[in-house]
C-alpha cells in the first residue's frame, strides 16, 4: 500500500523552502502534497523494519516490493532531502549486517 501510495500521489516540493520567495507562499506549495518528507521517512523505516524482520516469503516478497517503488521514487525526485532517503536506509541495513552476530 505504502509503496502504491509513493508512486501515485505527489512529493513534497521542498525546493520551494528555499527560495526566495514569501515564507507563507512556499509553505503552501510545500505543503500541497499529502506526503511529507517526515511522512516518507517514516514509512520507509517502516517498511525496512519489516523487511528484516519477516518471516514468511510471500509477506516479504510483497513488502520488498513497496519498498523499492519507494526507493525508485525518491532517487528520481531533484530534491536532496528525498533522494537522499534510500541512501540513509542502505547505510542502516549495513550497519545492521556488520554488526556482531549478524
Amino acid at each position: 500500500l505504502f509503496g502504491t501510495l509513493a508512486r501515485k500521489l505527489p512529493l513534497p516540493d521542498t525546493t520551494a523552502a528555499g527560495s526566495s520567495s514569501s515564507d507563507q507562499s512556499s509553505s503552501s506549495r510545500s505543503s500541497s502534497s499529502l506526503l511529507q518528507v517526515e511522512h516518507l521517512a517514516a514509512i520507509g523505516e517502516m517498511q525496512l523494519s519489516l523487511l528484516l524482520t519477516m518471516k514468511h516469503n510471500g509477506a516479504v516478497e510483497k513488502s520488498q516490493a513497496g519498498f523499492l517503488w519507494l526507493c525508485e521514487r525518491l532517487l528520481q525526485s531533484s530534491s536532496s532531502s528525498l533522494s537522499s532517503l534510500p541512501g540513509v536506509w542502505l547505510n542502516s541495513c549495513l550497519a545492521r549486517v556488520r554488526q556482531e552476530g549478524q
